[in-house]
């Protein structure tokens, strides 16, 4: 079972991939990040269970959670505009870090390997080694300190590096 600080973590979890979903579909209400299940998330997972034709309990099964992640995981590939989805305090990231920031890093490295080379990278929550030597690679090339850390200015530019690219070589 969880501990409480599990528990608080996972729902401050849900809460940035809502709060991702919210920021492109406007009709989800926004959610304050802070680990507690309150009325605002309750209310933000309902509408969420509406659009999406699952039955609007306000709970989150896996099936909810599953639609909610693949989504905020959907909206980040594809490169859509989203605001205050890195949640600065939880930089810098490094060596064994888990959480959403690192899966958006990596959705980013992933997207970059198109137009830089380095070490195939794992879709998930996890910084690993192969992270870290994909951070190093690219931090060379944007001329930036080569530690092993993203850091937001480097999460930052590496998505600005995205959109450069898609908007004068799209797909």
């Amino acid at each position: 079972m969880y501990s409480v600080e599990n528990r608080r973590e996972a729902i401050r979890e849900l809460q940035r991939f809502l709060r991702t979903v919210s920021q492109i579909n406007k009709s989800i209400p926004h959610v304050t990040v802070d680990g507690i299940y309150g009325s605002e998330t309750k209310n933000a997972v309902i509408e969420f269970q509406r659009l999406n034709g699952i039955a609007e309990t306000g709970t989150v099964d896996k099936n909810t959670f599953d639609r909610i992640y693949y989504q905020h995981l959907e909206i980040i590939a594809n490169d859509q505009k989203v605001n205050a989805v890195f949640l600065e305090e939880e930089y810098p990231l490094g060596i064994s870090d888990r959480g959403s920031n690192v899966s958006i890093l990596n959705a980013i490295l992933i997207l970059l390997n198109e137009y830089y080379e380095y070490d195939a990278l794992e879709n998930d929550d996890y910084f690993s080694k192969s992270t870290e030597a994909a951070v190093i690679a690219l931090k060379k090339i944007f001329r930036m300190e080569t530690n092993g850390f993203a850091d937001i200015a480097f999460v930052n530019r590496a998505n600005n590096e995205i959109n450069i690219r898609e908007k004068f070589n799209p797909r």
